[in-house]
């Protein structure tokens, strides 16, 4: 597997999570929640530079605990697993750490305008509850960095049909660029997701399609 996707870049820090940890080192989830939280008992000040609680929604729909947790954070955890496919895994982890650390650290300069610039993609991408993967292409291309970090991405599908325009609207959508097929098959799949989950997403249709229109990624015909 691409060992960068065991990391991410949230808010600036590298990261992994809970869930992902519990996953990949054949633990259950609510064992490493307890050892993260017998951690942060004992060591206070600690776990709260490097951890951070989140949530996730399950399967089901269920919205569950996840600890979001530093490289520091990691280390204090997987270093209570043992074993051989327990020392494979910290070290595909640290590996993942180190090789992305070293990307961020290329001469892209970190300007205000770019520091603006990703809290305003990061705003975005919570907002509309956007795909991890589109969250982090969107980190590296602000930063001067090739999204190839986080290896190879889903296949492009073809152009989509333009998004229908609000009922009773005296225009109609229009793509500007073939490249935006993909963030929007992304966006597709996430519509379905909330789709199944009984959600009503008229009032959230409208406002992707404007904010795409802001962004430049769709225009109006009138």
């Amino acid at each position: 597997m691409n060992e960068l996707a065991l990391v991410e870049l949230k808010q600036g820090k590298l990261s992994t999570t809970s869930l992902l940890v519990a996953e990949k080192f054949g633990k259950e989830h609510y064992n490493v929640l307890r050892s993260i939280e017998t951690l942060m008992a004992s060591q206070p000040d600690f776990t709260a530079l490097n951890f951070e609680v989140s949530e996730y929604l399950d399967n089901s729909g269920k919205s569950n605990k996840v600890y979001i947790m530093t490289e520091e954070g990691f280390a204090m955890i997987a270093m209570r697993f043992t074993g051989k496919a327990a020392e494979d895994w910290q070290i595909k982890f640290i590996t993942a750490f180190q090789t992305l650390r070293t990307q961020l650290a290329t001469p892209a300069l970190n300007t205000d305008k770019q520091a603006t610039q990703i809290s305003q993609w990061e705003a975005h991408c919570a907002r509309f509850n956007l795909p991890s993967r589109t969250l982090q292409e969107g980190l590296l291309r602000i930063q001067g960095l090739s999204p190839t970090l986080l290896g190879k991405p889903p296949k492009e599908p073809a152009l989509p049909k333009p998004p229908k325009a609000p009922k009773g609207a005296n225009f109609t959508w229009k793509w500007l660029k073939p490249l935006d097929a993909f963030a929007y098959r992304l966006e597709a799949e996430e519509r379905n997701r909330l789709l199944l989950l009984g959600k009503d997403l008229a009032q959230r249709d409208r406002a992707v399609m404007e904010e795409w229109f802001q962004h430049g990624y769709l225009t109006k015909v009138y």
